[in-house]
């Protein structure tokens, strides 16, 4: 069992990726079956074909798996021999300890948002969490913007490369239009499209709009809520012992703009947080800074005491 290495390293600092996930979004259950595999034999996760007979997939679908087994941290180097699970899996996903082995609360499904957003160091996660304000975008103009990011790191990036990687960003949140809801639909989606972040609708005969929701975020919990911000403190700024809300609100990989919340809900959010922790933190409302500080001894002690790893 290793520790969270993504969190000790800001996004950002190596290249961006735009594939790996095999043209498929992650699936209900497949984090809990390839974390029950991670346990059971390890070895089976750099065997393809292995984990094609015990997970019961195509060759694909157990490589896209692979891949969104490292992008939500539940393995802190998918090339490692044997693979070991993150502390982050155990605390999840565990079968007798673990927070929510089977995803059932929805606040497990904001903290693998946040883990995937802030860490996995995925382009089109970057380009419309962190440097889209607008509400509502073209799809036709999100994938220019995306061939014209990577171009601007020097890499040539091929249309159908930049149109299935938006794909899979927006079948991780937002539901394929249909008029009826049934089970196997249920289990192809995304489990994140549960938090209701974005929506696309058709525009014209070729185009689609992708609306970005920004606001208040009333399913997400104030334990949630501090459990995120304690994560983004250790990613941005674990040197500090106060952060301002300006910094929470609009720093790459902020909990601002990974939740896409406005300032005065996030602000309204932490203070319901800090009215829920007053051991944990302080809130300071400045005249012209408002200020989020750690009163544990230290961030580690702050995340002990969130029951948190």
């Amino acid at each position: 069992m290793q520790a969270t290495p993504a969190l000790n390293n800001p996004s950002g600092t190596t290249p961006e990726r735009y594939s790996g996930h095999e043209s498929f979004a992650c699936r209900y259950g497949w984090l809990t079956k390839i974390y029950q595999l991670i346990c059971r034999e390890p070895q089976y996760f750099q065997d393809i074909d292995q984990m094609m007979v015990e997970l019961g997939l195509g060759k694909n679908m157990a490589k896209s798996l692979r891949f969104w087994a490292g992008a939500f941290d539940l393995v802190a180097d998918t090339s490692a021999r044997p693979i070991e699970r993150t502390t982050f899996a155990d605390w999840l996903l565990d079968a007798k300890k673990g927070q929510d082995p089977y995803l059932e609360d929805q606040q497990s499904l904001w903290l693998l948002h946040w883990r995937l957003t802030a860490t996995a160091n995925l382009a089109a996660w970057h380009l419309l969490f962190f440097e889209t304000p607008e509400v509502e975008a073209l799809r036709s103009r999100v994938q220019e913007r995306l061939i014209q990011r990577s171009e601007s790191a020097g890499r040539t990036l091929a249309p159908s490369t930049a149109r299935q990687h938006i794909d899979i960003f927006l079948s991780t949140y937002a539901a394929r239009p249909s008029r009826s809801a049934n089970a196997l639909e249920h289990v192809l989606a995304c489990p994140l499209q549960e938090l209701g972040l974005l929506s696309v609708h058709s525009h014209g005969r070729t185009d689609d709009v992708v609306f970005l929701d920004r606001g208040e975020r009333p399913g997400l919990a104030p334990i949630t809520l501090a459990r995120l911000i304690a994560d983004y403190w250790r990613l941005r700024a674990p040197a500090d012992r106060s952060i301002s809300l300006a910094t929470l609100m609009l720093d790459v990989a902020s909990p601002g703009l990974v939740l896409r919340m406005e300032e005065g809900a996030l602000a309204e959010s932490i203070d319901a947080m800090v009215r829920e922790f007053p051991k944990v933190f302080v809130y300071t409302h400045g005249i012209e800074r408002q200020t989020l500080t750690c009163k544990a001894d230290s961030l580690d002690a702050m995340v002990e005491q969130l029951g948190y790893v």
